[in-house]
């Protein structure tokens, strides 16, 4: 029908920007995978889960582990104040590109993986406006409550509280960001209240603790389990009480999800530990399977460093870098998004040795370049459609230890990002049936 694609475009533009901001052009191209792919990524998040998981347990006892992922001053005395649980990881994300030598992962997401109350409007818009024959669709929102749930009942325990049969939810973030996507925070939000559990959303900044309880003053009620939707990072800068309030959260008698613990293997730096041998004696014989199926997706990455090993050889590090620009990306280690990412061929001589002087002096890390893959997509502004070529990457999301579905971004940029302008999107993304049955 020829007014499909507007009417597809006014349901998204009701549903996901109530405030009239939302930077991502609609995209009329599904993605379409299949089950070999959906049982790769279901290893690899796998595997990540259980890495992630060894270096929660093991961050404050191995010192080499520390001096990989390690943080300065008061972030790093935050974190030894955030409790650790039986499990900790409930939500990440992975970073991937289908290239053409296979999957490559350049990064992670371990604090507030977000994307995916909007491919769930996405995709429900996508097949009752457009259609689409023989694939399946993943439910997303299933996925988190029963995730939200499961680490609800673990941090209670830890607790040695009795967790409520119907608990109180609260997605918690800044005022400006629920302003900015509350459209996004709604579909979950109505999700959890039909599953019979009391939702909303509010700034951490308006809580009220009383005790070890913590209420919400806007609906008069208890919270029992916390949705965290901001950075740690974000606590110095937008917090009233700076990381105090981190504490205040941890020790009380509600559950934060994801638990602030995980900032500990947020570092860009994971994918270090993960991929130079020089680490691997830090790694028991049962995790190590999994350190090296995650190393063979990931480009050659290191600290830099003065001196640094490449092939087997101390080199001079500022020497390598400057000689291999057009190889070489160097990243921020505590960065959030693409924010830090700097890519040798996009830089000239000049400004990369710049990137460089930065890079001595801080955290960062060197990955190898890889070739980035690009699809035909159809685009649809709310008044014409337009065809482009972007750059795409294929994002497992990590649930529950467990793989969790998809999230498929493509820009006109290196970065897929939604920060640097240019043209941007998120394709809905549906698993082909196995039978070829329509949805």
């Amino acid at each position: 029908m020829e007014d499909a694609p507007r009417r597809y475009f006014e349901y998204v533009e009701s549903r996901l920007n109530p405030a009239g901001v939302r930077r991502a052009t609609l995209s009329l191209t599904p993605y379409v995978y299949d089950r070999q792919l959906e049982d790769r990524l279901r290893e690899l998040t796998e595997s990540y889960a259980e890495i992630l998981e060894f270096a929660f347990k093991n961050y404050e006892h191995d010192e080499r582990i520390r001096g990989v992922l390690g943080y300065a001053g008061d972030l790093e005395e935050h974190l030894g104040r955030m409790t650790v649980y039986e499990r900790n990881m409930a939500f990440a994300r992975l970073d991937m590109f289908e290239t053409k030598d296979g999957l490559r992962m350049v990064e992670s997401n371990t604090e507030t993986p977000g994307g995916n109350e909007e491919c769930t409007a996405l995709e429900t818009g996508f097949l009752e406006f457009i259609g689409l024959e023989g694939v399946e669709r993943r439910s997303r929102l299933e996925a988190v409550f029963g995730t939200l749930l499961d680490h609800y009942a673990v941090q209670m325990r830890h607790k040695g509280i009795a967790p409520a049969a119907k608990p109180c939810v609260n997605l918690i973030t800044w005022n400006w960001d629920i302003d900015r996507i509350r459209g996004e925070y709604d579909v979950l939000i109505d999700y959890i209240r039909e599953q019979g559990c009391a939702c909303d959303i509010i700034d951490p900044n308006e809580l009220v603790f009383e005790g070890r309880d913590v209420l919400n003053p806007k609906t008069g009620r208890k919270v029992d389990l916390f949705y965290r939707r901001f950075t740690t990072d974000e606590l110095p800068k937008q917090s009233n009480s700076g990381f105090e309030l981190a504490r205040l959260l941890n020790d009380s008698s509600a559950a934060v999800v994801n638990p602030f613990c995980t900032k500990r293997v947020d570092s860009k730096n994971i994918m270090v530990l993960i991929d130079d041998p020089a680490y691997r004696e830090v790694f028991p014989g049962a995790i190590l399977p999994h350190v090296e199926r995650i190393s063979r997706v990931l480009p050659w990455t290191r600290k830099v460093a003065p001196a640094m090993t490449v092939a087997g050889r101390e080199v001079d590090g500022r020497a390598y870098l400057s000689g291999n620009r057009t190889n070489l990306v160097v990243k921020e280690a505590n960065s959030y998004s693409s924010v830090g990412v700097f890519i040798g061929e996009d830089h000239s001589p000049e400004e990369w040795e710049a990137v460089l002087d930065r890079a001595m002096g801080g955290d960062h890390l060197v990955q190898e370049r890889i070739d980035l893959p690009t699809i035909a997509v159809r685009l649809f502004d709310g008044k014409a459609e337009s065809s482009r070529a972007l750059i795409y990457n294929v994002n497992p999301y990590l649930f529950n230890g467990g793989y969790g579905g998809i999230y498929i971004r493509a820009s006109s940029d290196k970065l897929t990002s939604f920060k640097v302008g240019g043209v941007a999107t998120v394709l809905p993304a549906f698993l082909a049936a196995a039978d070829g049955a329509a949805p």
